[in-house]
Order: structure tokens, then C-alpha cells, then sequence
């Protein structure tokens, strides 16, 4: 086992990616499959990426002048961008009128441009936070403003196989979204304060300071319960039973297509769920369900997990990655292995930015400037605040500062 060379270009490019390129999200039109690491910056924004995000089929960078750039396909369109197309946010008056408003309502110090905090993919669409809490979301042709939280997001929650996406409100009220539908009130009250989500295929996590909230299809224990007693669950529920670590221990969950990664203040990591392909990391390939179990423990503090489709990553302090699961066209950065059933860590000798994946495909950006020790700033399914006057502790950023 051995992973990937790095290519000759590696120092002169800072974003890449690697897997599967059948929409155009990662590569030219001419190569269906990116077995090595394949330079996607263009010279336009090169150093000036401030995030990337992306789902099954697209990939959406915003840049640090406010700048959107797109490729792939979103699912309501045919057409598919193989070259970076601009998306001219700025030409909308809506977003003037939303930062206007958000200046007289707020007391945070706005300004009368609008700006963009955070991006977010589903397969329908893009959402853009606004530093004015406001959500819009882009279906490839309009923006929408999305109502009914106007001035009140806090987090935003999407999955890169799914059409659905969740809203948390600075008053902990949850919205649901589906398939572009207007998003609607969750009758949900948790005990404390909201601290993350993280939404899969067929199941949903809420994370509270002392509480873990479940919803959705358990078949598979993806929900860290003993299916035999629980199969589906309808609302957010509690759960008063012996996991294997504290609930106000929790740092960050994570949900995959039928698997759940979990890692605790102390660095330790739990999976649960269907493991066909090794991403439950416990050494095994066609586990059909599990419940919780500890499979990795770091003297690193932890940065930031995160679960695709068949495949589970973690990001340690120091930079180091460590990953299991589907190896689909070498898109866990490993040579010549099918199914890596253990978390395996790789080490760039470059300092690591941010990294995000889709279905089959993985995506890394690295600083520019090799001498600089910059904050870590990844947006892995990215479910948590952005506004420095929300004590929100599981924004990667804040966990550096710590």
C-alpha cells in the first residue's frame, strides 16, 4: 500500500483534485476518470480562493474578493459547465436590499455591501449566507431568497447526494428543504443550545452542549442505535442510552450515505452504521450495521471530520489526513487498493488549506505562500456559524483558537 506521487506541478498550483470527473466538476472534458492530483485553479483566482464546496456534480469556489465560480451540473439542468463560469451575484439588487436592511436591523457592524460568509451544495442547489444572516439559494438560472428566517440563519446543513437541506436560526429553530420546496418549521425543541447538524442520505444528527438528537432510517444502526429496537424514527428524538463516550463530550458528527463518524473533545473517533466498503474503519469490509465503536484514537487535537458517500476523513493539528473507505479512482489519495478498511494517514509537505470531497471524487487547496502557518479553515460539510458573536464551537477555525 503506498499513496499517490505527487505530480511535477504540485508546488506551482494550489487546488486539486482527484476520481471521478464524469460532469466536469474536477477535470477537462477529455478525462472521465482523474487518477492523479489534477490542478483545477484558473490564474483569475488562483490565491484568492477563500472556500470551496461542492456535491455529487458540481463544484462551487467563492473567492476572498467575493467572486463565484462554478462547474459541473446542478440536477435541474442538462447542460454541463466544463470550464469555471462565473455566477454575477452582484448584478441581483436583492443582495443590496438585504445588506441595506441588514444594516438597520443588526448591531454588528454591517455595511451596506453585501457579503457572502459561507457557501453550501445540495444537488438542486447553492445556498449563500450572507454576513446579514440572510440565506439565498441558486438553482443554476435565479436567486431566491429564502424565506421564512429573514436576518436569523445561523447554520446552514446540506448533503453532497441529496436535494435536501436544513436551517438552523440564531433562536435554535430548525427549517427543512427539499427538491427546491420552501423550507419548512421542524417541530423540534432541544434541552440546550444547538452547537451542530450534520445531515446524510436518509438520517440526521443535531448535536446540543449536552445532548445528541437522531432522525431518520436506522436499518443500518447509522443512528448509533441497536436496530433491533429502533428502525425508523420520525422527529428528533433523545436517546437515554449507554453510548460509548458523553454526550457533552462531543466535538463534531458527521453523516455519510449509511455511516456516522463522531469525534470527542479528547480526540477520539466512533463510527457507526453500514460499512460495504471499509469507511466504518474497524478493519472490515460488508459490515451490515453497527453501533457505536472507537476506531481511532489521536494525540493530535482533532480539526475537522467528515463522511462521504463510502468514505470517512480526519484532519488532525498538524495537518495530517487520515482516511478510510472507498478508494474509487485513488480518491482517498492511495495507489493501489480497492477498500482501505483502517484510517491510514498521508502528510503533505505543503501546508493543507482546506479539503473537501463529493460522491467519488476528492478535492484539496493548499496555501500559497509554503513559509506561512495559516489558520486551517475546511469546510468539510460545513454545519456551523460563521459570525464571530455566536458562540458556536464547532467551526473549525474557532477549534485553532482555542
Amino acid at each position: 500500500m503506498a499513496d499517490i506521487p505527487l505530480p511535477s506541478n504540485f508546488y506551482s498550483h494550489n487546488l486539486f483534485g482527484i476520481g471521478c470527473n464524469d460532469q466536469g466538476q474536477i477535470g477537462p472534458k477529455s478525462k472521465i476518470l482523474c487518477r492523479e492530483l489534477t490542478p483545477i485553479d484558473e490564474n483569475r483566482f488562483q490565491n484568492n480562493i477563500k472556500s470551496v464546496a461542492c456535491c455529487r456534480d458540481a463544484l462551487l469556489i467563492l473567492t476572498a474578493d467575493q467572486n463565484l465560480y462554478f462547474r459541473g451540473k446542478l440536477k435541474a439542468s442538462d447542460h454541463i459547465e466544463y470550464k469555471f463560469k462565473a455566477i454575477p451575484w452582484r448584478n441581483d439588487p436583492m443582495f443590496h436590499q438585504d445588506a441595506i436592511q441588514g444594516l438597520t436591523n443588526s448591531t454588528i457592524g454591517l455595511s451596506e455591501e453585501p457579503e457572502i460568509v459561507s457557501i453550501h451544495c445540495s444537488t438542486s442547489d447553492f445556498y449563500l449566507l450572507m454576513k446579514s444572516r440572510s440565506l439565498f439559494r441558486y438553482n443554476g438560472k435565479d436567486f431566491i431568497k429564502v424565506d421564512p428566517f429573514h436576518l436569523n440563519v445561523k447554520i446552514i446543513c446540506t448533503y453532497l447526494e441529496s436535494a435536501d437541506a436544513f436551517v438552523i436560526t440564531t433562536d435554535d429553530e430548525v427549517y427543512f428543504s427539499n427538491a427546491q420546496a420552501p423550507f419548512a418549521f421542524v417541530n423540534f425543541k432541544p434541552s440546550s443550545k444547538i452547537v451542530g447538524m450534520s445531515c446524510g442520505l436518509i438520517h440526521e444528527l443535531v448535536h446540543c452542549e449536552d445532548n445528541l438528537y437522531v432522525r431518520g432510517d436506522n436499518n443500518c444502526c447509522q443512528l448509533g442505535l441497536d436496530n433491533e429496537d429502533v428502525k425508523v424514527i420520525n422527529d428528533f428524538t433523545s436517546f437515554k442510552t449507554d453510548y460509548p463516550f458523553s454526550c457533552s463530550n462531543i466535538k463534531m458528527v458527521r453523516c455519510g450515505n449509511y455511516h456516522t463518524i463522531l469525534a470527542t473533545k479528547d480526540s477520539r473517533i466512533f463510527t457507526c452504521g453500514k460499512g460495504i466498503c471499509g469507511e466504518l474503519g474497524n478493519g472490515e469490509v460488508h459490515v451490515e450495521k453497527h453501533v457505536w465503536l472507537e476506531v481511532l484514537t489521536l494525540k493530535q487535537r482533532v480539526v475537522d471530520i467528515f463522511a462521504g458517500c463510502h468514505t470517512s476523513y480526519v484532519i488532525a493539528e498538524d495537518k495530517t489526513i487520515y482516511r478510510c473507505g472507498r478508494n474509487y479512482e485513488k480518491a482517498l489519495l492511495i495507489n493501489d487498493v480497492d477498500n482501505q478498511t483502517v484510517f491510514i494517514p498521508i502528510k503533505f509537505t505543503r501546508k493543507l488549506k482546506q479539503i473537501v470531497t463529493g460522491s467519488l471524487a476528492c478535492i484539496l487547496e493548499f496555501q500559497h505562500f509554503v513559509t506561512l502557518l495559516p489558520k486551517v479553515n475546511l469546510l468539510l460539510q460545513r454545519d456551523t456559524s460563521p459570525f464571530s458573536d455566536i458562540e458556536i464551537k464547532t467551526s473549525t477555525d474557532r477549534y485553532l483558537d482555542e
